[in-house]
């Protein structure tokens, strides 16, 4: 037919065609798998695309149907119905495949696991320092905190240990340490930048600590003491107040630089001096800094009387206002939140949780810096609780109602910020507790 003698073939595959009739003929290729590849070999699925592209955004605002809300809620919903999860990749057989594919192919059950993963990520990361700090330093070693961490898929800063190129001097700290002070200060070589006294002897956030607390209190205060319990260093210290602050930052104050009860012997110390002991760290200070310089600035300033008080029962969402903007902690759900007012003005809240009528106190918030023991006295007078605890966080103590109640410690434990990057001891809590001696239940 048309002179054909020989059947053609595919321009893709070089298969046999088939036939479609005498209206259709033979086509280009043998399948839609080879029509895709001839058009992109002639340059035809640019077109196609962005002719696609361009009928959807006319009719639709997007450039694909599945960018669009009713669609991607519906793919949702077909994927919790049929296999209780929102995508593919998160079903028990995809995992488990994967799993297996990695075993039968690396060894292991993913491929962050790998030597050759871990040789690529740490000769990409050299790369990547080499580019930004060559005329600086010269890299002696990087040590990845991550390859502990690869079952959890963490990937924590990494330390560098560097001779500096223009005094020799060598050092090893964070990555970003290092980032930051060629930002600050052109070398992050501590001899050539000089930094701790362009810092006073301070890390930069400590400084931002130390400048708050010279704007809001005019008294004396002392800065980097280790007199007061040698040989440990008190970063401030205000005698007038009987106050003391420590900053904290993440790395040098984590598991892996301070025993487990460095911090905890610090407040013990110092409690002992008859000290209040504050301890700020790093990740509370950049994540809740207005509301750490109201409570210093509570601790700094005089108590106030204030008369013509009531306490009144308010709901969740206002209490959390109150306590989103002045507490650490910030807002929870509660069972009981009671607000000391002053003309229509709420000065402090303090919000209990209740199980079989023994009532914990999860929030005291104050705006003012006040006796708080009125809004104790009317909860035990007017709701006769069984007994009344409050668990009170070692690093912010706060005990400006404590006479009520009697108290026992709870050791330290582990905790861990900035998703996992560091975890670091705290100094435990303070645990106070009121009993009701007349409840004959």
């Amino acid at each position: 037919m048309n002179n054909i003698k020989n059947i053609p073939k595919c321009k893709i595959c070089n298969k046999k065609l088939k036939f479609y009739g005498q209206s259709n003929g033979y086509t280009n290729t043998c399948s839609t798998s080879c029509s895709m590849k001839l058009k992109k070999k002639l340059g035809l699925m640019i077109n196609i695309n962005e002719k696609r592209k361009r009928t959807v955004l006319k009719k639709y605002g997007v450039e694909h149907i599945s960018y669009l809300e009713g669609i991607k809620n519906k793919k949702t919903k077909t994927m919790l119905i049929r296999y209780g999860v929102e995508w593919p990749s998160q079903t028990s057989k995809y995992l488990d495949k994967r799993k297996k594919t990695y075993k039968k192919k690396y060894g292991v059950d993913h491929f962050t696991k790998t030597k050759e993963f871990k040789k690529q990520s740490l000769n990409n990361f050299k790369n990547l320092v080499n580019q930004k700090t060559n005329s600086f330093i010269k890299i002696i070693k990087i040590i990845d905190p991550s390859i502990n961490k690869l079952n959890k898929f963490k990937n924590p800063c990494k330390i560098i240990k560097f001779k500096c190129l223009t005094c020799l001097n060598i050092e090893q700290m964070p990555w970003e340490t290092i980032r930051y002070r060629i930002k600050k200060f052109n070398t992050p070589c501590v001899v050539c930048s000089n930094v701790h006294k362009k810092l006073g002897g301070r890390s930069l956030k400590e400084k931002e600590v130390f400048e708050y607390i010279k704007e809001v209190y005019k008294g004396k205060i002392v800065e980097n003491d280790r007199k007061i319990i040698k040989p440990y260093e008190i970063d401030i210290l205000i005698p007038d107040k009987k106050l003391a602050i420590e900053f904290n930052g993440l790395y040098w104050h984590s598991t892996s630089k301070v025993n487990k009860n460095y911090h905890l012997n610090k407040l013990i110390s110092m409690k002992k001096k008859g000290y209040k002991l504050i301890t700020i760290f790093e990740h509370t200070w950049d994540n809740k800094k207005d509301v750490v310089k109201h409570n210093l600035k509570l601790l700094l300033d005089n108590k106030v009387l204030i008369s013509n008080t009531t306490i009144k029962e308010i709901k969740d969402s206002e209490a959390n206002k109150v306590h989103d903007k002045y507490n650490i902690k910030g807002k929870d759900n509660f069972d009981l939140n009671l607000a000391l007012v002053n003309k229509k003005e709420i000065i402090s809240v303090i919000s209990l949780t209740n199980k079989n009528n023994i009532w914990e106190i999860k929030r005291n918030t104050l705006i003012k810096n006040i006796d708080n023991s009125l809004v104790i006295e009317y909860f035990i007078n007017n709701y006769k609780p069984k007994s009344v605890i409050h668990k009170i966080d070692n690093l912010w103590p706060n005990e400006n109602y404590n006479s009520f109640l009697f108290s026992k410690n709870i050791p330290p434990i582990i905790r861990s910020a900035i998703h996992d990057t560091f975890s670091y001891y705290d100094c435990g809590y303070s645990l106070f507790e009121w009993q009701n001696h007349n409840d004959k239940m």
